[in-house]
């Protein structure tokens, strides 16, 4: 049976972008899966219009960047207005990208990602999405020379990189049942507050990690 996705719930599109085969073991983690997080996120629109928040927001822009059918550019352009919808409020209006790129950045560091790395991959990141909404798309040249820290990346690994990236991020705020303003509020000051830091790192370690399926995963090594 085509479940969906585990974010949004039974399946709305009939052309998901990746198929997988379970054993018996990861049926069972599968199971788990589903029964931890289909309790705590987004329903769909057409049954329950109070449920849309920000998580709901972010949730479907990851559900989009699973079909099949989006181009590179659009699927990066999806995964960035997922992080947006967990990591910018609605009454920022200066400076998005670069408050996008630290927020994230800081986030995907204490989940042990390479925080130099991550800086240049969602400024990178958030280039596609602008050439995106404003009508243009990636030339053969760009997606050729594209590179991150100075090693040539295809669009392939660089969109999946992303899509694994909001994902791990829709799960942290889900499992946590976090505020949105206040996470935001404590990132921000994780920078210069230790003990902002060391909360975050608390909320991090309560979360179930086991879902993430795997741990950091470098754009340009091996997985």
């Amino acid at each position: 049976r085509n479940m969906g996705n585990p974010l949004i719930g039974p399946a709305i599109s009939s052309h998901p972008n990746y198929n997988y085969s379970l054993n018996n073991t990861q049926k069972k983690s599968f199971t788990k899966f589903c029964q931890t997080l289909f309790p705590i996120t987004p329903i769909g629109v057409n049954k329950d219009a109070s449920k849309i928040d920000y998580l709901f927001v972010a949730a479907e822009r990851y559900r989009r960047c699973l079909l099949s059918n989006q181009i590179y550019d659009e699927k990066i352009a999806s995964a960035v207005m997922g992080f947006e919808a967990l990591l910018l409020t609605g009454d920022e209006k200066a400076e998005l990208n670069y408050r996008l790129k630290l927020r994230s950045t800081k986030l995907a560091s204490l989940a042990n990602y390479d925080s130099t790395e991550m800086f240049e991959i969602l400024g990178e990141a958030y280039k596609f999405r602008s050439t995106f909404v404003h009508g243009g798309i990636s030339s053969d040249k760009d997606i050729k020379n594209f590179k991150i820290s100075g090693k040539h990346v295809t669009m392939e690994r660089f969109s999946y990189f992303l899509v694994n990236l909001l994902r791990k991020f829709v799960i942290i705020f889900a499992l946590g049942k976090i505020e949105k303003k206040s996470f935001i509020k404590l990132i921000d000051q994780s920078f210069i507050r230790d003990e902002a830091n060391s909360e975050i790192l608390r909320m991090l370690k309560a979360i179930d990690f086991r879902l993430f399926n795997h741990g950091p995963f470098n754009i340009t090594h091996g997985a």
